[in-house]
């Protein structure tokens, strides 16, 4: 059973993005943004106490928010019941479903033990005061095939991709939201991970890789992600 959303918090997390987003904007190097970034980074396990098969049950979430939460690819968690978090330590946790909303593919889980990390938040990147450009560095930390905590690096492919265009199989997901495609290499198991500028700061969230060998990988961009934060929608 859903949670009721508690959306002074969600609100309250927007009211930072300033502070977090005014950090250095000098690029760091791979080794020093995997440091910051990978700890405040999960593996989700949705349906299954260990880890699943396929993207459909496994993914990666990123801790966001005062109370513990996660925030997730809505498919990652969709028609499961039962969800888990493992965390950087190792750590593993229950989680229950707060939110989730088809139209981005975003989900919000949280710790049913009221523990909070004490990993320090990934700073947000201000895509008005900063608009994302295509050629730019990008890193994507997740859990390919269960494999936690992996990173991988490439660039910003292009921008504004449709579902349509990406053959992406969500059926609520919003025709008008743009996608950041990007040539970092994503497997099932990433979907839900961070997409990091070569700052470190949060650009965006994984949703999608589409290919057989050579795969494109595609992200929900950080605007949309505030948005679905700041609705009051479940």
């Amino acid at each position: 059973m859903r949670a009721a959303v508690p959306i002074v918090s969600f609100l309250a997390i927007l009211t930072g993005v300033a502070s977090c987003s005014s950090r250095s904007k000098a690029t760091r190097s791979l080794t020093e943004i995997f440091a910051t970034a990978a700890p405040a980074t999960v593996t989700i396990v949705a349906g299954v106490t260990g880890p699943a098969a396929d993207d459909g049950g496994l993914g990666t979430g990123l801790l966001f928010g005062a109370e513990g939460d996660i925030i997730t690819a809505g498919h990652v968690v969709r028609g499961f019941a039962a969800y888990q978090a493992v965390y950087f330590d190792g750590t593993r946790r229950p989680l229950i479903l707060v939110k989730a909303d088809g139209g981005s593919d975003l989900a919000i889980l949280r710790p049913t033990d009221g523990r909070h990390s004490t990993a320090s938040p990934i700073p947000l990147r201000d895509l008005r005061a900063e608009p994302l450009q295509v050629g730019e560095s990008v890193a994507v930390i997740g859990a390919p095939f269960g494999l936690a905590t992996s990173l991988s690096a490439g660039i910003i492919s292009a921008l504004g991709r449709t579902r349509k265009q990406v053959h992406l199989e969500i059926p609520d997901f919003d025709e008008g939201l743009g996608l950041i495609q990007t040539d970092a290499v994503l497997h099932p198991g990433n979907s839900g991970g961070p997409l990091l500028d070569s700052a470190g700061r949060l650009i965006g969230i994984v949703t999608a890789s589409y290919g057989t060998t050579e795969r494109v990988g595609f992200a929900v961009p950080l605007d949309s992600v505030k948005r679905m934060l700041a609705s009051g929608a479940n």
